[in-house]
């Protein structure tokens, strides 16, 4: 059995393996939130009988005074840089957790990958980090493979010890989630799943805060 056939009999999203050759209008079905076991391994996506979490997102953020800092929070790229929240003060910041072998992960992906875009051509302090967990060489392969779709997204590593996952959370359960952090560096709001035009809708309530 080729190790593409493994990947497909055993991915919990759809049967998808990272290079599954099939479209992406093919990957725009499925569940709301791909679940995962731990924030180390992309093991959840294929454990058998494991359930989507179904998310009850709202337009609600989380009250200025109620908030909490993820300033040391950072991820990585592709070179080792490291970038923090605590340097993005005065933009907001976008944090996406997704996993090639998820297929809400890919809408979220592309979505982050047109707000980056927009956001760069306009000049807008907006700072938008799709977050992995996986092997550089897997996921750039996976990018090359849907070029059409993710061309030009900036993907990042997520960063470890004191800059880690502990900074924003005790436990990932679900993949795609999505951190939003206003300009002073405080978390505003988080969600798992993909929910179209929510990052959209929390992004325009944080801009206009004073």
């Amino acid at each position: 059995m080729t190790r593409l056939s493994i990947l497909a009999s055993l991915c919990l999203c759809l049967g998808l393996a990272a290079q599954d050759a099939r479209s992406f209008k093919e990957l725009s079905q499925g569940e709301p939130g791909c679940p995962r076991v731990d924030d180390s391994s992309v093991g959840a996506h294929r454990q058998t009988g494991a359930r989507p979490l179904m998310d009850a997102a709202s337009d609600e953020v989380i009250a200025k005074g109620a908030r909490r800092s993820a300033a040391a929070f950072g991820v990585l790229d592709i070179d080792g840089n490291l970038q923090t929240v605590g340097q993005m003060k005065g933009n907001i910041v976008a944090i996406g957790f997704w996993s090639t072998r998820c297929e809400p992960s890919m809408k979220m992906l592309q979505e982050f990958r047109n707000f980056q875009q927009q956001a760069s051509a306009k000049g807008m302090k907006i700072v938008l980090w799709p977050v992995h967990f996986e092997h550089w060489p897997e996921v750039m392969g996976f990018l090359r493979a849907k070029k059409q779709y993710f061309d030009g997204v900036q993907v990042k590593r997520l960063a470890l010890g004191e800059h880690g996952l502990n900074i924003l959370t005790d436990e990932l359960n679900a993949l795609p989630t999505v951190y939003l952090v206003d300009k002073d560096g405080n978390i505003a709001a988080t969600w798992s799943g993909f929910h179209q035009n929510l990052l959209l809708q929390r992004i325009n309530r944080l801009l206009v805060e004073r």
